[in-house]
């Protein structure tokens, strides 16, 4: 096993232990158990657990966002399509789609008690995440990062919805269809695009 297989191994066994079981699940040992590799080598990716996870945060900020940015510049057609497409793969409908929003979930949490550590690394992921969805939004300038701020807080919290079984997936794809359907009419050139 190389090294890229190495780390790839070891973060990977990170992530299916926090979207198992939060962070508490989290342990250099259990990494080590979970990878099938020593304590040695996992602690040679992370002398820490905080070390670790701040690894392992990066490493998924880095595959989120190309797989956004590859999702959405294959979309094409009507108004608003990029940010369909956006709403339907982040919302947590299968078992693969519901454990990534765990993983996110449980990094979000680690981010909100670490501001200057993990907080910095996940700031930039979301900043990153803002960047690759405001030219999708119909808005220029400024108005394009807030939009993207604001169409990413609802999939976030749709998903935590859902999650949490406070609403089902129909009804979060309804709730997010119906933001939509506003948003690409009041989009529309010359309109304020901040949806009523």
């Amino acid at each position: 096993m190389d090294e890229q297989d190495r780390r790839t191994t070891i973060i990977g066994a990170a992530e299916r232990l926090l979207s198992r079981g939060g962070v508490e699940a989290v342990s250099m040992r259990n990494v080590a158990a979970e990878a099938g590799v020593s304590l040695r080598l996992v602690q040679y990716y992370g002398k820490s657990k905080n070390e670790l996870l701040t690894t392992v945060l990066r490493a998924m900020s880095e595959r989120s966002v190309q797989h956004w940015q590859q999702a959405l510049a294959s979309t094409q057609g009507e108004a608003g399509a990029p940010l369909r497409t956006f709403f339907e793969a982040a919302l947590p409908l299968d078992e693969q789609s519901r454990a990534f929003h765990r993983l996110g979930v449980s990094l979000e949490q680690l981010s909100v008690s670490d501001p200057d550590g993990m907080g910095a690394v996940y700031r930039d992921h979301l900043r990153r995440l803002a960047d690759s969805l405001a030219p999708h939004t119909m808005a220029t300038g400024t108005a394009a990062t807030e939009r993207a701020y604001e169409i990413m807080s609802l999939s976030h919290g749709l998903g935590s919805l859902i999650s949490t079984g406070a609403i089902t997936p129909q009804q979060a794809r309804t709730i997010a269809s119906d933001y939509l359907d506003r948003y690409t009419t009041i989009a529309a050139p010359g309109a304020d695009p901040t949806p009523h």
